[in-house]
């Protein structure tokens, strides 16, 4: 199961990362995901990797400031530091966000819009799918190998 699990998110990953993420994105248009999940999940992406920035940052603003960290996880001054940041994380990229989704809307996005251009497989993507298929069967087969 293990096994399994690891090669699914691992083409999965192979995917996002290969793949630019209006692009992804308008694959699951074209695979019929409902336009409203497919604009939601491309904004949460976006929202996630504000997080993630404005966390650097805070950390950063942190160091600077000097802490280190606290003691344990009873240390009171450590905890209200932590959840101080933790709030000001969320408040700062609720406005990054906010800001960002004013600049979509000033320039004409809609959860409609199609894309630029349109992808076609080539050798690299017919290839990979061949190994992925080859990789899954052989998971299979050792599975069913390993339960009897």
């Amino acid at each position: 199961m293990w096994a399994r699990t690891s090669s699914c998110v691992l083409a999965l990953l192979v995917l996002a990362s290969g793949t630019e993420t209006f692009e992804l994105f308008s694959g699951l248009r074209r695979l019929r995901v409902p336009r409203l999940v497919s604009t939601l999940m491309m904004l949460t992406y976006k929202y996630i990797l504000i997080l993630g920035d404005e966390l650097e940052r805070m950390k950063t603003a942190r160091r600077a400031r000097g802490f280190k960290g606290g003691r344990g996880l009873l240390d009171r001054r450590g905890f209200r530091i932590i959840s101080y940041t933790a709030g000001m994380v969320f408040v700062r990229a609720s406005t990054r966000a906010d800001n960002g989704y004013e600049g979509l809307r000033a320039r004409g996005f809609r959860s409609d819009m199609k894309q630029m251009r349109t992808s076609r497989l080539k050798a690299g993507d017919f290839a990979f799918m061949a190994w992925f298929a080859c990789l899954s069967s052989l998971l299979v087969i050792l599975q069913l190998g390993v339960s009897q």
